[in-house]
């Protein structure tokens, strides 16, 4: 029978240890940080750690989602799964052993996780970089090839001046990174590979659109992504499958097929229908950070009497900014139904250590009072 360990996420390197030493034991492992209460766990997590639970055969690692759309859930990672995807991953990118990898995102997450099997697959120790550290990060370059980071890391190299072009690659992931900030990137002759997928696929299985070897994608009715190779999970840890019965996996994520390669157009479920127009909060917000006076953005939707939803633009500012100016800034690139009726200026865009924003806070950003409101003459 697979047991299930808990594995502390506070020491990376002695992290990569335990985590061979639990394999080698036949058995699989979960990572959470050290003071994690267990109420706060996944209930499937709780039972399985105190032996009442099951563990699907040939689990090698138990991963919480982010719960960025919702309560987190417990994904069963097989090592084949994982395997698969470290392999498919050194392939696209032509890494050889001896390679390193810089370590810059939480090992909590698979997208952290899966760097240090990747390190462990060149036969060498990551190289450890502070999360928010962009000196450290940019440093990194100097002993190791490959990084993989979120937009939201490079956007602040970018913006502290630190050049990434050391590395072989910098690997993009973890949420939606927008056409001008990878176009900025790539100006600065940094490897800019941009990588999709999820923790049920082992983290990223697209890159730069075209998927990995032995992936396959395709779009549903409806327009949502489905996904099938090597590196998806079947299952969840309390057994529900995730995959049909052809090995499908169907995602929350909007998509389509251009000229064969996938173009990611945002979550289902995060679509802001405001009097009968569908909005995509991410365009908005990528057209907002454009404007000189947004440092950061997030666009939520609002419960709004006449229009069913309103479009509400969170906001964190450089300098003095009105909601005419951004109105005008979205409905002159993506059409008046766009644009922002609301606007909230806070101090920062609540976002965890991959850059993104918990249903909690946006249900906060939601509730909160709205700075200013559109009110046509």
């Amino acid at each position: 029978m697979t047991t299930l360990r808990r594995l502390s996420d506070a020491d990376p390197a002695a992290l990569l240890a335990d985590l061979a030493t639990v394999w080698d034991d036949g058995g699989a492992a979960v990572v959470l940080p050290p003071d994690a209460p267990a109420a706060t766990l996944p209930p499937e997590v709780s039972a399985a750690l105190e032996g009442r639970g099951s563990v699907p055969t040939g689990t090698a690692l138990v991963v919480t989602t982010s719960g960025s759309t919702g309560t987190p859930r417990a994904v069963a990672l097989p090592g084949a799964a994982l395997d698969a995807a470290v392999a498919a991953a050194h392939d696209r990118l032509d890494a050889a052993p001896g390679e390193r990898w810089a370590l810059a995102l939480p090992v909590r997450h698979v997208a952290g996780l899966i760097v240090l099997l990747r390190a462990r697959a060149l036969g060498t120790d990551p190289v450890l970089v502070d999360p928010g550290d962009p000196a450290a990060l940019a440093a990194a370059s100097t002993t190791a090839q490959h990084v993989a980071v979120v937009p939201t890391q490079l956007t602040r190299a970018l913006d502290a001046g630190h050049d990434l072009s050391g590395f072989r690659t910098v690997l993009v992931g973890g949420g939606p990174a927008s056409g001008a900030l990878l176009d900025r990137a790539r100006s600065t002759r940094a490897r800019i590979v941009t990588a999709y997928g999820m923790t049920e696929t082992c983290g990223g299985c697209v890159y730069d659109g075209t998927p990995l070897d032995g992936t396959d994608v395709t779009i549903a009715h409806g327009g949502r992504i489905r996904l099938r190779g090597p590196s998806v999970a079947a299952r969840r840890l309390d057994g529900t499958p995730m995959t049909d019965a052809e090995g499908w996996l169907t995602t929350s994520d909007l998509g389509r097929i251009v000229d064969g390669h996938l173009e990611v157009l945002g979550r289902a479920d995060d679509v802001i229908v405001t009097g009968g127009v569908n909005v995509d909060p991410v365009a908005v917000a990528d057209v907002l950070r454009t404007h000189p006076a947004v440092a950061d953005a997030v666009v939520v939707g609002v419960p709004d009497p006449e229009w069913g939803t309103s479009v509400r633009a969170v906001v964190v500012t450089r300098s003095p900014v009105t909601l005419a100016d951004l109105r005008t800034q979205v409905g002159d690139r993506l059409g008046g139904a766009h644009a922002p009726r609301q606007l909230l200026v806070v101090d920062r865009v609540p976002r965890d250590r991959m850059g993104k924003v918990s249903a909690e806070e946006r249900r906060r950003l939601v509730d909160g009072a709205a700075t200013e409101a559109y009110s046509p003459a």
